[in-house]
């Protein structure tokens, strides 16, 4: 039931595994399953035997195949404790919206793009997210508070404090009271580790190839200033090759591109070798797992 595509992104090389689970949250899902059924799990036995044993009661008690499906299971939602619960839903990436499976081009909201981005952020130590924000990000009140979005007043080095080597952005075309037009992204490499000469540069991604907004432009200008200060010579590149054609992925491709700068991805290389839009569709199915298939309980 194991399928390693299913669990959070993790940084660098990852060990083999058997579980997006710890073994810690196996033991209890296996001592739940003992109470409540009439198996006799061993909940001593190692990682990987312990994972089988469970499954397996899963399997005859329920219609799931995979591991995620676990977390639709009543007989683990209803006995685990609300935290363990949360740190089990914590464990995979986002399911796929409900609404995806009538609608499978919808686009992304807000809350679909931080959802996958903030586990980047969470297991990235050196990766700072600003949120999935709207154009008018940089609006803030008389006494300099931001109404928006932090970027209103973002601090350079106070991100460098933080030991961040790079910033990723998603930014919404339309205001803050509209809702909501095309998504296109940013990516702010501080240690120059997307180039081979390591020079420090920022990254502006629209998947329709449209042109920096002026807010964008004062913000590029605003991080170079503050990079200038620390004598960070920071580079600035924008994408001339439109890779969207449709009007539904633009949200996928922020995802995809970020992901793919922050794994070290070239900015050259990604804009020359672009994904059409129906291959990038098939994107939603890698940074949301498909979840259609639920832990029903198997007529006896």
């Amino acid at each position: 039931m194991y399928v390693k595509e299913h669990c959070e992104p993790k940084e660098g090389d990852i060990e083999e595994s058997e579980s997006c689970l710890s073994k810690d949250l196996l033991v209890k899902i296996a001592n739940i399953l003992n109470d409540k059924t009439d198996s006799t799990i061993n909940i001593k036995s190692g990682l990987k035997e312990l994972h089988t044993e469970i499954s397996n009661v899963i399997k005859e008690n329920t219609n799931c195949s995979n591991e995620a499906c676990w977390t639709t299971y009543d007989l683990i939602k209803k006995n685990l404790s609300s935290d363990d619960f949360n740190e089990v839903i914590s464990k995979f990436r986002p399911f796929l919206p409900e609404q995806w499976y009538e609608e499978p081009n919808k686009w992304l909201n807000t809350l679909d793009i931080d959802n996958v981005m903030g586990q980047y952020e969470k297991n990235y130590k050196g990766f700072k997210y600003t949120g999935a924000t709207p154009i008018d990000f940089d609006l803030k009140t008389n006494d300099d508070v931001c109404l928006v979005n932090e970027l209103c007043n973002v601090d350079l080095q106070e991100i460098i404090n933080d030991k961040k080597k790079c910033i990723g952005m998603v930014f919404n075309t339309d205001p803050h009271n509209k809702s909501g037009q095309h998504w296109f992204s940013m990516f702010v490499d501080i240690s120059g580790d997307n180039r081979k000469d390591k020079v420090p540069s920022i990254y502006h991604f629209d998947s329709v190839a449209s042109d920096p907004p002026k807010r964008i432009l004062k913000l590029i200008e605003n991080i170079k200033d503050q990079g200038d200060k620390l004598d960070i010579k920071f580079d600035v590149l924008f994408n001339d090759i439109r890779h969207q054609y449709k009007d539904t992925e633009c949200g996928v491709y922020c995802l995809h591109f970020l992901v793919s700068m922050l794994t070290g991805g070239k900015f050259d290389d990604y804009i020359k070798n672009k994904l059409n839009d129906d291959e990038m569709e098939k994107f939603r199915k890698v940074f949301f797992v498909p979840l259609k298939e639920k832990g029903v309980e198997k007529e006896k």
